[in-house]
């Protein structure tokens, strides 16, 4: 009986459950990081120079030679209605090449970008 219990719950657990469905922002297919920053905890920023290559999805940045690269705040500027994974805004480690997701409007179309810092 207990048996019979047990399966009965499970089977209404799982049938109660819906698939999480993600709505696009945007009709958009574009995956772009048109800016990109690194600040440090103070709030300084980090970055002498940066690249962008949309070409080959890289980001390209000579940091500031008295900035630690290991423990920075990065936010971006993306494509309308993109999403990037994961999440930017987290202090990171950017000691070795860091890979970003920017995820369309559409939520179909994605991009890996590689982000890479040196003193």
């Amino acid at each position: 009986m207990k048996k019979l219990i047990l399966l009965s719950i499970i089977l209404i657990h799982f049938s109660c459950q819906k698939e999480r469905e993600i709505y696009p922002a945007t009709d958009s297919a574009l995956t772009l990081i048109q800016s990109f920053r690194l600040v440090t905890e103070t709030g300084t920023n980090a970055i002498s120079n940066v690249q962008i290559n949309a070409e080959n999805a890289t980001v390209t940045i000579q940091a500031n030679p008295d900035v630690s690269i290991t423990h920075l705040f990065p936010s971006a500027t993306i494509s309308e209605g993109a999403i990037v994974e994961p999440a930017l805004g987290v202090y990171t480690d950017f000691s070795t090449p860091v890979t970003y997701t920017v995820i369309a409007g559409n939520r179909v179309d994605q991009q890996r970008w590689t982000v890479t810092v040196t003193n």
